[in-house]
């Protein structure tokens, strides 16, 4: 909590002096949110959400915070990159290189993430595992020794043609954990079919954080009618984290809306780097807009959203 800042607030220096207070925290989902889909509400996404401490270089941190202060501030998705570890039964988190970069334990991350589950019986959570170690054996076993198996969302409950359950539908079942993957494999924990079948994804990198595209990956060109999500991505493949501005609210928003002129829904996760660093709400109120947008609540005809359009604009010429 920042000095003189409320609950949930702390206090950011971004652009010009002097300090203001910004969101730090997201607020938990309503009763009313807990009924909808988990198709249509959004959810905050950190990208390599392992990526942060003492155990990785400076220059490969993605993130300032743990990942159980990640989800405590209202992170419910979570990037998460899979290799080989030092042993046949060990698996790693890391980027690119576990060497150069640093690394992590799969399993210790399991546990942060099964004991928040365990303390929070009404939140969901997401895992994107981009999957290196390709052996779903060995994953399972892992998942089996921290205990979060239990928790995992199966297949069977999966929506590929009509809405996913409700949250709330997830809380009474107790499968309060969403598995995707990216290469395709079927054995528990992950589902018959990949992320690729269920998810359309932006590009990430520099593209992403151009506001006014919003390209979509590769993979995730085929049948896009079947798909009912949608993750956008903020993060440059070089992350910045000296930056007090990263997620600004007003750009985010602005890269959201082209997003949903490109694919006609709104984004289901926003991935960022450094989560709490942001301006006007940054992405803790990006998400909250998000989800306005999503029941409806909020503006959405195509002259207020043109209108919102130029008012960005007008932002962009100010600053």
């Amino acid at each position: 909590m920042g000095i003189g800042c409320a609950r949930s607030l702390s206090c950011s220096l971004c652009g010009s002096l002097p300090a203001t207070c910004q969101m730090a925290q997201l607020p938990a989902f309503s009763k009313q949110d807990l009924q909808k889909p988990y198709n249509k509400v959004a959810f905050l996404v950190t990208h390599n959400s392992y990526s942060y401490g003492i155990d990785f270089g400076i220059w490969a941190h993605n993130q300032r915070f743990s990942v159980a202060r990640q989800l405590n501030d209202g992170v419910r998705g979570l990037m998460l990159d899979l290799y080989v570890g030092w042993n046949d039964a060990d698996v790693r988190l890391c980027h690119g290189s576990c060497i150069w970069s640093g690394s992590t334990d799969l399993l210790f991350t399991l546990i942060e993430i099964r004991e928040f589950l365990e303390r929070n019986t009404h939140e969901v959570v997401t895992i994107i595992f981009e999957d290196y170690l390709e052996n779903p054996r060995i994953l399972a076993k892992v998942f089996d020794e921290a205990d979060i198996s239990k928790f995992v969302l199966t297949s069977d409950y999966w929506g590929e043609v009509e809405d996913w359950p409700t949250l709330s539908e997830m809380i009474s079942l107790g499968r309060r954990l969403v598995v995707f993957n990216n290469v395709g494999l079927t054995e528990f924990p992950y589902s018959t079919r990949n992320m690729w079948n269920f998810m359309i994804e932006s590009r990430y990198g520099s593209v992403s954080k151009n506001p006014n595209e919003c390209k979509e990956r590769k993979e995730s060109k085929n049948h896009l009618g079947e798909r009912r999500l949608l993750l956008v991505n903020w993060f440059t493949t070089i992350p910045n984290g000296l930056s007090p501005c990263l997620n600004d609210f007003d750009h985010l928003k602005r890269k959201l809306t082209t997003c949903y002129r490109k694919f006609g829904k709104w984004a289901n996760f926003l991935a960022v780097d450094f989560y709490s660093k942001g301006s006007n709400g940054g992405a803790f109120k990006t998400v909250q807009w998000l989800n306005e947008k999503l029941t409806g609540s909020a503006k959405s005809s195509n002259l207020e959203m043109f209108l919102d359009f130029l008012e960005d604009e007008m932002r962009e010429i100010e600053s």
